[in-house]
């Protein structure tokens, strides 16, 4: 096992080499140049090689392109990043980097819907009416209002302005039906602006039930509505966007034991069904004054679920949250930031029956979270901008646990704590930027929602990591190839895992663990109508602790994951528009799916198919995922409780806009 020093010598050991491959490669071409690209994931729009964080940016026309359609579809284009369900389609998993959140209810990533956090089932959504998501790893409490320990996917939307636009989409293939819609148009001209978008989903249906004689249970039905009014008067100083979303999901999942898993034959009567409905509003607004951005950021979300596993597990979740920031950018200063307060209140209730005493019991949590944070970058020269930040927060958890006939549980506890973060950017030539941060994460502790035994009031503590991280950003031969490189450790304390097996597990605060890696992402453009896409993660992540969980890889965090895509446009004399056919390969390395890594899913390889057609405001596709309908775990606890990926899936896909 390799030590702390050792592991932050080779990282800086790896950081010199890439400056001095740097220095050289620019030494031998210093003739491009290139525009500035603006960044507006850290909040500051900064030029892009004066950020500090590993930054993707993927617009809807990519999205599009690679087929990537709910937010567990991003994991294939994203390096270092893992979503998968875990135990079923209500919960969800996030892994980025070997930093692996097993609280569902608590993840590691945090997930951002235009400045509004969002309530964690947003995490296995559809994305609809997306202008483009930006992936932000590692830490972001010094930027972002709600605590980030793992990173951030922050998902814009188009916003609703003077031209009248829309879009109809039908999905149809052998796993799912889709029909979705949308329209913006102006209300009152250069003044005020409304969206409106609507969906509906059906799928499944891959599984049979042998137990019980039933075919494809594993059933799931959508439906989606939502709405945004925008108030812009035309060169004003004032924005603001007033959002409403409904959800309504019917799910049906059902566990494979070891010998029907990969036929997906399901052996048992055990099974686990249910609706989940949800409302969110938001109210985003900006005012511009001078060289400052006043901007405010409500947010109210309401989750209800109806759930049945063996027994009742229904479940409803409140949440409010606000978020004032005060921005400085001058138009000719060495100095520019931002400051920042934020705070929620989270209200869970659990009405269940145990799965063991058969005793209803009702669980309720009470959440409050309040943050001081803020970050600024200082020019030293044109070429080097150093930076700072950091973050104080406080969360209090409140819970009660009452058992009829049985247990009664109350207890509350507070943390409080501050995460620095330093780092600067330094500007080789003008096709080469290369930025060192080193930042420290927090994720707050809690209490286990679902236990129903004393082990539930028992707290876990909050989970630490420091970050240490160098990255080089490359635009070269006029824009036909970009490539992104980074390395990283990160040294976590308290790691927050399950211990026990389904039905009993409880979140403990198992020991400290450590990830190590290197990432790459290219673009490039090698003929004309030619675009190669690829991305790299290498990781090593494993528990350090003083128990037999010593040396175990981290759940959910392949050594290796990769992907290629490769798409042409080619137009013809015989027909209009242009076909674009594409292919996709994601590569996934071995990985364990429990703490004890009793279990794994060995390396695999998924392949997608595509051909498109454009012609005007008419797009048409036939596609294949999965291709060579590839058996593969994503969720295991114990023998009996696998769940697996999707299969083959094969169709096609219609739109129109205006």
């Amino acid at each position: 096992m390799r030590n702390l020093s050792t592991s932050k010598a080779a990282l800086l050991v790896g950081a010199g080499l890439v400056s001095f491959a740097v220095q050289a490669t620019a030494q031998a071409d210093d003739t491009i140049q290139l525009a500035p690209l603006s960044v507006t994931a850290t909040k500051l729009e900064l030029p892009k090689e004066k950020s500090t964080t590993a930054l993707q940016v993927i617009s809807a026309q990519e999205l599009s392109d690679a087929g990537v359609t709910k937010m567990t579809d991003l994991g294939r284009i994203v390096p270092g990043l893992m979503i998968n369900k875990q135990s079923n389609n209500a919960y969800t998993s996030f892994s980025m980097r070997g930093v692996f959140s097993a609280d569902y209810y608590n993840p590691s990533v945090v997930v951002y819907v235009d400045g509004v956090a969002q309530d964690q089932n947003f995490s296995d959504r559809v994305l609809m009416n997306v202008e483009r998501i930006e992936v932000l790893r590692g830490p972001q409490g010094s930027l972002y209002g709600k605590n980030a320990h793992g990173g951030v996917i922050n998902i814009i939307t188009k916003a609703p302005n003077n031209d009248v636009a829309g879009q109809v989409k039908t999905r149809y293939s052998s796993l799912e039906r889709s029909l979705e819609a949308g329209v913006s148009t102006p209300l009152i001209k250069d003044t005020l602006y409304a969206s409106l978008t609507a969906r509906g989903f059906s799928g499944g249906g891959e599984a049979d039930n042998s137990a019980t004689g039933e075919k494809e249970v594993d059933d799931k039905r959508s439906r989606h509505l939502s709405t945004q009014f925008r108030f812009a008067p035309k060169d004003g100083p004032f924005d603001a966007t007033l959002g409403y979303q409904h959800d309504r999901e019917h799910f049906e999942d059902v566990f494979y034991n070891e010998s029907g898993w990969k036929e997906k034959v399901a052996t048992s009567t055990i099974g686990d069904r249910g609706d989940r409905t949800s409302d969110a509003l938001s109210l985003n607004a900006n005012y511009n004054f001078g060289e400052f951005k006043l901007t405010s950021v409500t947010g109210y979300q309401k989750r209800d679920m109806n759930r049945i596993l063996m027994r009742r597990q229904n479940e409803d979740q409140e949440v409010i949250s606000q978020e004032l920031r005060l921005s400085y950018k001058p138009t000719d200063g060495a100095l520019s930031g931002l400051v920042g307060v934020y705070s929620d209140q989270t209200d869970y209730e659990r009405d269940a029956v145990s799965f063991f005493s058969g005793n209803a019991y009702m669980t309720e949590v009470t959440q409050n979270s309040f943050a001081v944070f803020g970050e600024g970058v200082f020019d030293v020269t044109d070429r080097l901008a150093l930076s700072a930040g950091g973050r104080y927060s406080k969360d209090k958890s409140d819970f009660d646990f009452v058992e009829n006939g049985g247990l009664t549980l109350n207890r509350d506890e507070s943390w409080t704590t501050f995460t620095p973060k330093v780092g600067g950017t330094y500007k080789w030539t003008d096709q080469f930027n290369q930025y060192v941060t080193i930042n420290r994460g927090y994720k707050p502790g809690g209490f286990n929602r679902t236990a129903t035994n004393t082990a539930a009031e028992v707290p876990y503590d909050p989970e630490y990591s420091w970050n240490y991280e160098t990255g080089l950003r490359s635009d070269l031969f006029d824009g036909k190839l970009k490539l992104d490189a980074s390395a990283y450790y990160i040294d976590i304390k308290d790691m927050q895992l399950y211990r026990g097996v389904g039905g009993q597990q409880v979140l403990r605060n198992v020991g400290d663990s450590t990830s190590m890696g290197i990432e790459f992402s290219a673009v490039a453009h090698p003929l004309q109508n030619l675009e190669v896409m690829a991305g790299l993660g290498l990781n090593r992540s494993e528990l350090e602790t003083s128990n037999n969980l010593d040396g175990n890889k981290t759940p959910y965090t392949p050594k290796v994951k990769a992907n290629l895509g490769i798409q042409y446009y080619l137009e013809t004399q015989s027909l209009p528009g242009t076909f674009i056919p594409r292919v996709d390969v994601n590569y996934y390395g071995k990985s364990h799916l429990d703490v004890d890594n009793n279990y794994s899913q060995s390396a695999y390889t998924l392949v997608d198919l595509r051909l498109g057609y454009e012609w005007n405001n008419l797009n048409f596709a036939l596609f294949a995922q999965n291709v060579f309908d590839k058996d593969y775990k994503v969720y295991q606890s114990g023998a009996s409780y696998i769940q697996v990926g999707d299969g083959r899936n094969v169709g096609l896909e219609l739109s129109y806009a205006f």
